[in-house]
């Protein structure tokens, strides 16, 4: 509890690690990599898991207090979006279960406004003759269900 009462102390806010920015238009703040207690090549390492590949197309990184890196990239190397596009987009939503293990979601059946004898129908259109057969049936933001049998042996690769 101390401790705890302790961290909510202004005057130890300044002890924990602050953000350091250590990219700015491109260029590396060595003092701040070093403050950060990061050599290059790692760092490199981590704008690489972030998809930056060349420093030049960042126009910040920022190493948080937790070792992870925050980049802003370029605006000629940002990825493209709908709004760049004037595109209009629907929102993308959520899948709902309906059926987990063999077991009916009431709740969510009834939130959708749909019932069992819905759910029932559109489950043998999958294979599937019964709700005990079903996995899990998911209905999608698009409105179509997603059906995974329980007995459905999968064929996978052999990967070496």
């Amino acid at each position: 509890m101390l401790i705890g009462w302790l961290s909510l102390k202004k005057f130890l806010y300044n002890l924990d690690s602050k953000p350091s920015i250590v990219i700015m238009n491109g260029q590396i703040d060595r003092k701040a990599l070093k403050h950060a207690q990061m050599n290059l090549p790692f760092f490199l390492s981590l704008l690489r898991e972030k998809g930056i590949f060349n420093v030049s197309q960042v126009e910040y990184a920022i190493v948080e207090p937790n070792g992870t890196v925050s980049v802003i990239p370029t605006a000629q190397d940002r990825p493209v979006t709908p709004k760049d596009l004037q595109l209009q987009t629907h929102d993308g939503g959520i899948g709902l279960p309906l059926i987990i293990d063999g077991e009916v979601q009431i709740t969510n059946l009834q939130y959708k406004g749909l019932n069992t004898e819905w759910l029932e129908n559109e489950i043998r259109k999958s294979g599937a003759t019964q709700i005990k057969d079903v996995f899990l049936a998911e209905l999608g933001p698009n409105g179509k269900l997603h059906v995974d049998l329980r007995y459905t042996k999968l064929h996978k690769p052999d990967l070496k």
